[in-house]
C-alpha cells in the first residue's frame, strides 16, 4: 500500500557527491593500474633465520611438522591440541590444488630482525604474518626455528 502524502526523496547534493566519489575512486585505481603500480606492500627489514618444512599426516589425524632437509620432527599435535597448524595445512594444499601445483616444495619459516615471523609457500607465493593470529601462533612458528 502506498502512504499518502508522503515521499521518499534523496537528496540531489547526496546523490552527486556519491556519484563524484565513485567516478574518482574508478579513475584513480585504472590509471595506477596503468601506469603498472604495485598493489603489495612489504615492510622493510632483514631475514635472521629461516628453515623449510613439510606437513605429514599419521594415523588418527595427528598432523606432524618435518624439517624439509633432514627429516627432523619438529612437532606433531593432535586433532584437538593445535587446530592452527591444521588449518594452515589444509590452507596451503587446498591453494596448491587450486593452481595446480604440487605438493613437493617445503614451506618456509623466516625470523625477520624486528621479531615477526612469516609462514610463506613459494609454490603458490602465499606468505602469512604470523602476528596476525596471534602471539601463541607466533611463538609455536618461532620455535620450528630453534
Amino acid at each position: 500500500m502506498k502512504r499518502a502524502g508522503h515521499k521518499e526523496t534523496v537528496p540531489r547534493a547526496a546523490l552527486i557527491a556519491a556519484g563524484t566519489l565513485v567516478c574518482f575512486s574508478l579513475a584513480a585505481v585504472s590509471i595506477s593500474r596503468l601506469a603498472g603500480y604495485k598493489w603489495e606492500w612489504r615492510p622493510e627489514g632483514t631475514i635472521v633465520a629461516t628453515r623449510a618444512f613439510e606437513f605429514a599426516q599419521a594415523p588418527g589425524g595427528v598432523v606432524i611438522v618435518k624439517d624439509a632437509k633432514t627429516g627432523q620432527q619438529l612437532g606433531s599435535y593432535t586433532f584437538n591440541e593445535n587446530a592452527f597448524m591444521r588449518t594452515v595445512k589444509l590452507g596451503y594444499r587446498r591453494e596448491r590444488a587450486l593452481m595446480g601445483s604440487s605438493d613437493g616444495t617445503p614451506y618456509t619459516i623466516e625470523q625477520w630482525d624486528d621479531g615477526r615471523v612469516t609462514v610463506s609457500d613459494p609454490a603458490s607465493g602465499r606468505s602469512f604474518e604470523m602476528a596476525a593470529f596471534g602471539r601463541h601462533q607466533v611463538e609455536t612458528f618461532a620455535a620450528f626455528l630453534r
